[in-house]
């Protein structure tokens, strides 16, 4: 997984650095449901994707992600 954010938005375009890159293949069971919102740590290099339930029908619960580098899954 890879996570890239905008360092520049001009008129005429946007610049783009990748953040982070993440090894998710030891997650192989893992993926995201809802595609999720997401907030960045950049001091502790680790994304928080907030995810909703895969199974929304019978219940109503959110759960954040704590992704960073060394694979960590949290």
């Amino acid at each position: 997984m890879e996570v890239w954010v905008t360092t520049k938005i001009e008129t005429n375009g946007v610049s783009w650095s990748k953040f982070l890159a993440v090894d998710m293949s030891p997650l192989t069971w893992f993926q995201f449901f809802s595609g999720g919102s997401f907030l960045i740590d950049e001091e502790k290099r680790v994304v928080v994707v907030f995810d909703g339930d895969k199974n929304e029908s019978e219940t109503n619960r959110n759960t954040a992600y704590f992704v960073g580098e060394n694979d960590y899954f949290k």
